[in-house]
């Protein structure tokens, strides 16, 4: 009990790293287990909540400057057209903000997940459809052919919402680093069991960043880092919303030549 009570003081503290050592033979092993499987969730709860912090404050800043370089420059413009740039310039960056800002919300409203989560039964090829449709425009204007290639189920059981949200993030990342292709796959290796495949042929992702990359912007090595946008929240928005189905997200090779992102899940 005395272990117990200073592992529960130095936690209290801020020692993240804190854990109750007892015998293997003490009476109370269990309630010391239970407290040190509390403690390694609250640290990594702790740990994110940081790195997302640190994350979000550097993704800040780079619109926040824009806006202010901006700014300063639109009182010392004197041509409407170099004016109306600036001002065009300026609302692009508050879309940023603004998308920024709704990433943030959806990953924060997806931290813990109820236990009663309804799956509801959707058409799976409209569905599939109407997500890259949505995504049709940036596509269009990025010169990438994104379309759906294999739907082997009628009918797919998900939270409509966050499922869709999972979906076009998973488009936007694939079209902003594909040089021709995207393409969708949903198949059922059982029944109301899914896999959604996203495939493009860009550069891919290093097998030693496949798990990170679904941490809340953490920028990789090589050609497929976050220099080319996005807020850096949108894989890790895909890594809940699978967790919110009791599935996984995970990445791969494709056989398109670039990256395949995966989430399956099991409806109940």
């Amino acid at each position: 009990l005395e272990a117990l009570k200073t592992a529960a003081l130095r936690m209290g503290q801020g020692d993240l790293q804190a854990r109750a050592r007892l015998s293997r033979h003490s009476s109370i092993g269990n309630l010391g287990d239970t407290f040190n499987q509390m403690s390694e969730r609250i640290g990594a709860l702790i740990n994110n909540q940081r790195e997302l912090t640190n994350a979000v404050s550097h993704e800040l800043r780079t619109p926040i400057a824009r806006l202010s370089f901006e700014l300063d420059m639109i009182g010392r413009a004197e041509e409407p057209l170099e004016r109306k740039r600036l001002i065009d310039d300026m609302k692009s960056d508050v879309a940023e903000l603004d998308s920024m800002a709704s990433e943030l919300l959806m990953y924060a409203r997806l931290e813990h997940k109820g236990d009663g989560v309804t799956l509801q039964p959707q058409d799976a090829r409209s569905w599939l459809d109407s997500v890259v449709q949505h995504a049709a425009f940036q596509a269009e204007q990025s010169g990438v052919r994104c379309e759906v290639v294999l739907c082997q189920v009628r009918e797919v059981h998900l939270h409509q919402r966050y499922m869709t949200r999972a979906l076009l993030n998973l488009l936007q990342n694939a079209i902003r680093y594909a040089s021709g292709r995207v393409q969708v796959s949903l198949v059922s290796p059982a029944p109301r069991e899914y896999v959604l495949m996203v495939d493009d042929d860009g550069p891919g992702i290093p097998a030693a960043g496949r798990k990170r990359i679904f941490e809340p912007s953490i920028p990789l090595e090589g050609s497929r880092g976050r220099g080319t946008g996005g807020t850096g929240l949108g894989l890790a928005i895909v890594s809940r919303v699978a967790r919110w189905h009791n599935g996984s997200a995970e990445a791969a090779d494709s056989p398109l030549g670039g990256a395949r992102f995966i989430v399956s899940w099991k409806a109940a």
